[in-house]
């Protein structure tokens, strides 16, 4: 088992869970799988603690799952610290900037996250990788302010939206 694997395997349930959620009924199978893609994403990142894929994954699915768990608190810092090192690294990638610009959004430092972004974005990101980061933003301001317009969200959520293209 390596982070990779579990990666791959958390996809295969968040895929599952996301198909679930969506059918009349599902609700408890999604729950299900929900909780399969945490665990897998979890295992995952502690299987290697500088693969921070499976560890924001981890975080993302918890905070949809239930934002109290406390494990999410300690789960976010160290999948932060994670990507901050590989942010900060010679060769730092796109995965690392985006990972940095979504802690600071579950932080609530916006500022912050528009500030990753525009790091995220000068690393040419290709349009699956910012595809991929949208529908993650997008599935968070639903949840997190639907309503409300915001001149942050709106930067973040447009910049990605012409990174896709």
């Amino acid at each position: 088992p390596t982070a990779e694997s579990w990666g791959l395997l958390g996809r295969i349930y968040k895929d599952r869970w996301e198909q679930s959620a969506g059918r009349l009924g599902g609700a408890i199978t999604a729950q299900a799988w929900l909780d399969e893609a945490i665990n897998a994403y979890t295992k995952g990142f502690q299987t290697d603690l500088r693969a921070h894929y499976p560890g924001i994954n981890a975080v993302h699915l918890m905070w949809m799952r239930n934002r109290d768990d406390p494990r999410w608190t300690e789960l976010l810092e160290v999948v932060r610290y994670s990507a901050m090192l590989a942010a900060n690294s010679a060769k730092p990638h796109y995965w690392d900037f985006a990972t940095m610009m979504e802690t600071a959004i579950y932080r609530q430092d916006m500022e912050e996250a528009v500030s990753w972004l525009t790091k995220a974005v000068t690393a040419q990101p290709t349009p699956m990788e910012a595809s991929s980061t949208l529908a993650t933003i997008e599935r968070l301001r639903k949840i997190i302010d639907p309503e409300k317009s915001d001149a942050y969200w709106d930067q973040i959520v447009n910049t990605l939206r012409d990174a896709t293209k």
